[in-house]
């Protein structure tokens, strides 16, 4: 396992602006001028100035360049300048590279759960009740973020710390998924298979009798890397039109953009035969997600009711696709 360790780490700020003290002060011995910058002022005297300053008073530095994240990040979603404005009341003012990822980390642990740690009081506000891919996203721009308010050598050793914590949780999660159940597989994969596809055609029906415009995509192969079920099958609506199946073998996008409206949207899902809400549509910063539905019946078709699978149970990439094409070529066997 790798060793993460933040010895001989620079402390931000103090050690930087030591540096730049202890060069000014050579300089005056010299009887020269400062030559150093310091953070952004590129003028010397000035960057002398502010060195001191940060010295007698370091609280501040790290917070103003969270707080002003978007000067320093332009062009993010709302949630990473959200995140930064979190994390500024929740890090210490002088820090070492680990310590920044560990805070960073920690604190967005405690965004997921809803609960400040330290204080242990609720959480509120757009940050909290993402969906896991969203929380996923953030953790990948904490590097980005050391990147755009540390120094190139602070930032960098932040950079080296996240990916030893990620190499560590690959191990884990190697050893963790070694030692899952194997997945479960479909009692009756044809079954479940003709169910998907008669959902994918009625979609194309509907909008089709509509005159109304989605995309045909019944061709794709099953992407097994997200969505895949313990059993049965859900619907995901995206912006008000059907936007894919999830299924034992992973997510089908059968259907692509499109136009609709609500009640083409209620007209689809009462042709399929019976559904049920298993997430409500959720509005983040990041964009509109769902509903999910959850698909009971086909037809006169009984299926189970769908659980999703777990990530470490998950069918390996490319057994999904084969099990996907034996299905598939059962399926038009069938209705030759």
């Amino acid at each position: 396992m790798t060793k993460i360790s933040d010895e001989n780490a620079p402390v931000f700020p103090s050690d930087y602006a030591q540096r730049v003290i202890d060069h000014g002060k050579k300089q005056q011995r010299r009887h020269r001028n400062p030559s150093e910058p310091f953070l952004e002022e590129r003028n010397p005297r000035k960057a002398l100035d502010l060195a001191e300053k940060v010295v007698e008073k370091p609280e501040g530095i790290i917070r103003d360049r969270l707080l002003r994240l978007r000067e320093y990040m332009p062009g993010q979603q709302e949630l990473v300048y959200s995140f930064g404005e979190y994390l500024a009341d929740h890090i210490n003012p002088d820090i070492v590279p680990l310590g920044f990822v560990m805070a960073a980390h920690l604190a967005l642990y405690d965004i997921q759960q809803g609960v400040d740690s330290r204080t242990n009081e609720k959480i509120t506000g757009s940050l909290v009740g993402q969906l896991p891919l969203i929380y996923r996203l953030l953790e990948m721009e904490i590097p980005l973020i050391a990147k755009a308010i540390f120094p190139n050598d602070f930032a960098d050793q932040a950079g080296e710390f996240v990916d030893a914590v990620n190499r560590q949780v690959d191990e884990h999660n190697a050893k963790v998924k070694a030692a899952a159940p194997p997945p479960v597989l479909p009692e009756d994969p044809l079954k479940l298979y003709t169910a998907a596809r008669r959902i994918a055609d009625i979609a194309i029906e509907v909008w089709g009798e509509a005159k109304a415009f989605l995309i045909d995509q019944r061709k794709e192969k099953v992407n097994p890397f997200y969505n895949q079920t313990a059993n049965g099958l859900f619907i995901e609506q995206y912006y008000g039109i059907p936007g894919a199946i999830w299924t034992p073998w992973g997510k089908w996008d059968c259907w692509g953009s499109g136009s609709g409206t609500d009640e083409l949207m209620e007209k689809f899902l009462s042709r399929i035969g019976k559904v049920e809400v298993a997430v409500p549509v959720r509005h983040t910063e990041m964009g509109t997600i769902g509903p999910i539905y959850a698909v009971l019946q086909v037809g006169d078709v009984v299926l189970p009711k769908p659980e999703t699978r777990d990530p470490l149970s998950y069918i390996e990439y490319e057994e999904a696709n084969r099990l996907w094409a034996e299905v598939e070529t059962a399926y038009r066997a069938q209705a030759l």
